[in-house]
């Protein structure tokens, strides 16, 4: 990134490979340095359901928001044990990039979001059940 400025970038899309691949083609085509920051560097994502009688979240982290959107959507769906899943398909998908994110920091702010969500009382649940404490904290 040649010019980095220190603001985040959030993308709003439908929850879908897709999306996803549209995204990334639209930022290209712009020729935008959000295209690093959103699909060349860990990001944190928020996938939301409003349609459904109880509204869920599922927070995540990745290094590669493309490959863990497909994975979601194909793998993840036929081995989970809880089938609202399926039903997530209609949702929105919110990606949150940073210059400062890397690995350790995403892995904390996924963790921290998923515990914000938890004490909103409007969502009734959290679909990731990962804990994502570290020993050491690697950035400052």
């Amino acid at each position: 990134m040649d010019s980095v400025s220190n603001a985040s970038v959030i993308k709003r899309i439908n929850y879908s490979v897709k999306s996803v691949n549209d995204l990334a083609a639209q930022l290209e085509e712009d020729n935008s340095t959000e295209k690093e920051l959103i699909i060349d560097y860990p990001t944190v994502y928020i996938i939301n359901n409003q349609q459904m009688k109880e509204q869920m979240v599922y927070v995540g982290e990745t290094t590669d928001i493309n490959r863990r959107t497909k994975e979601h959507l194909d793998r993840d769906i036929k081995r989970a044990s809880d089938e609202k899943w399926k039903t997530m398909r209609d949702s929105e998908m919110y990606i949150v990039g940073h210059p400062y994110f890397n690995k350790s920091l995403t892995l904390d702010i996924e963790n921290k979001l998923m515990s914000y969500m938890l004490g909103v009382k409007d969502i009734s649940k959290v679909l990731n059940k990962r804990r994502n404490v570290q020993k050491k904290i690697f950035y400052l």
